[in-house]
């Protein structure tokens, strides 16, 4: 399973409208109650949303404020507006020993490992040599 994309990370300011824009262009599955959102994560995601369309797994990252997380330059014709990008997770055996592999081959961390709890296993972003935003998970 190694290298293989595990999760998608979709940041949206609004759930039910991304929820609503998904399940009709791609038929994901998403339940956006209170009750099944996580609470307040890394880098100032108010709450998380799970989806899922076959094998896909992932979540909307609802944020009040994209400010701290990726935008991309020019991606509106409105310069006052910013555009955020979803992040692939790649399932690794070590997130330690991959973030040193990141750093040794040109990348940088932008989250530290960090553990999900509840035997969820634990996660970390990278930028890697392009400038890419990225994320990795292991079971421990």
């Amino acid at each position: 399973m190694t290298g293989q994309i595990i999760f998608l990370s979709v940041p949206v300011l609004d759930v039910a409208r991304a929820a609503a824009f998904y399940a009709t262009v791609l038929s994901w599955e998403t339940t956006t109650d209170a009750s099944s959102s996580t609470p307040a994560a890394p880098n100032g995601v108010l709450s998380t949303h799970p989806f899922q369309k076959g094998m896909l797994r992932g979540a909307f990252l609802r944020v009040a404020d994209p400010a701290g997380l990726v935008d991309v330059a020019g991606a509106s014709s409105d310069s006052s507006k910013t555009r955020l990008v979803p992040i692939c997770t790649f399932a690794v055996d070590s997130v330690a020993e991959a973030l040193r592999r990141v750093e040794a081959a040109g990348g940088r961390v932008h989250i530290p490992r960090t553990d999900l709890g509840e035997g969820r296993g634990a996660f970390a972003r990278f930028v890697d040599s392009e400038g890419n935003l990225q994320a990795i998970w292991s079971k421990n």
